[in-house]
C-alpha cells in the first residue's frame, strides 16, 4: 500500500491496492482455517476477522478514491 501511494497513476497505485485487497483475502482464509484447527479461540478469531474488515474497508476507500471522480481529495 506504501509503495502504490508512492506511485504517480492511478492506474499504477490501484494495482498496487488491488494486489493488498487479494492479499487481505488470504489473510482472512488463513484466519478461518487456524481458527477450525483450533489455533486460536473464537475470541481471538473475533478481533482478527475485525482488523481483517477494518483494513479492508480502508483498501476500498482508497480504491474508491481513485475511481469516484467526486470523491474528495485532501
Amino acid at each position: 500500500i506504501a509503495e502504490g501511494s508512492a506511485r504517480r497513476t492511478i492506474k499504477d497505485q490501484n494495482s498496487f491496492y488491488i494486489n493488498a485487497r487479494s492479499s487481505l483475502v488470504e489473510v482472512d482464509n488463513f484466519a478461518e482455517l487456524v481458527h477450525d484447527l483450533k489455533y486460536i479461540n473464537d475470541d481471538q478469531y473475533k478481533q482478527l476477522l475485525e482488523k481483517i474488515n477494518k483494513v479492508g474497508y480502508l483498501i476500498f476507500r482508497l480504491l474508491n478514491r481513485n475511481t469516484n471522480p467526486i470523491a474528495v481529495r485532501k
